[in-house]
């Protein structure tokens, strides 16, 4: 307890002297936290509350559909980090011919996210956590009708990164370490909504509004080799 009027800074605790006060005061507290609902008080770390997975909505969807210049997918729905074994796959309105820039899907930001995108012809999947840059990529075919992204957990938390174009694996790479929680910033579909999480583009780096149908999230508790192929096979 500190008096502010003589003591702003809040040096001294007035506490110990002053035991009626502290009393009144506390339970004053408890009598305005009952009449105003604040029951029962939630004591858990702001690391706890990070870390805290709802059981329910969109956590709870094996598969979710996002569309083109859908944002901005709160990290609240928990689905915007990379601690579950997970497909991306890109869905184009028709078939890309030529060289078509932009980013596809982002999550997260500058400090800790990832990005999957086009440019110049390579697809990119780029991860960011911790300070660490994970980058994955590979040359795009003349034509193709759908782009997917596999990334499988390990129990370590590091991950394989798979690259596919039209259900043929393009590329192939590894993340170091994955994340319940990359950043306070959501998903943003078709553009990169916030501080960028590549330096190989300047945000929103847009893809073509008109070419990008949907963008597909299907989630796997444990992903094996035969639920990557279903995933595959469901692109047809």
């Amino acid at each position: 307890m500190y008096d502010t009027t003589n003591d702003f800074s809040e040096s001294t605790d007035q506490a110990e002297a002053n035991p009626d006060r502290v009393k009144q005061m506390t339970e004053l507290w408890w009598q305005e936290a009952e009449a105003n609902d604040v029951m029962p008080l939630d004591d858990r770390t702001l690391v706890d509350i990070i870390n805290f997975r709802q059981p329910n909505g969109l956590m709870a969807l094996p598969k979710v559909t996002l569309y083109s210049g859908q944002g901005h997918v709160p990290q609240y729905s928990m689905i915007t980090a990379t601690e579950r074994s997970m497909g991306i796959t890109a869905h184009f309105s028709e078939a890309l011919y030529g060289q078509a820039d932009g980013v596809l899907l982002a999550s997260g930001e500058a400090n800790g996210g990832y990005t999957l995108y086009i440019k110049n012809g390579t697809l990119c999947f780029e991860h960011v956590y911790l300070g660490r840059r994970d980058i994955t990529q590979a040359f795009l075919p003349k034509s193709l009708e759908t782009l997917t992204v596999v990334i499988h957990v390990a129990d370590d938390d590091s991950a394989t990164v798979q690259l596919f174009a039209d259900r043929k694996r393009i590329g192939r790479g590894n993340v170091v370490e994955v994340a319940n929680h990359l950043s306070f910033w959501g998903i943003d579909v078709g553009r990169d909504g916030g501080s960028q999480v590549s330096d190989a583009y300047t945000a929103p780096f847009e893809f073509p509004k008109d070419r990008l149908d949907r963008i597909e999230m299907t989630f796997f508790e444990d992903a094996t080799a035969e639920d990557i192929a279903a995933l595959l096979e469901a692109t047809e």
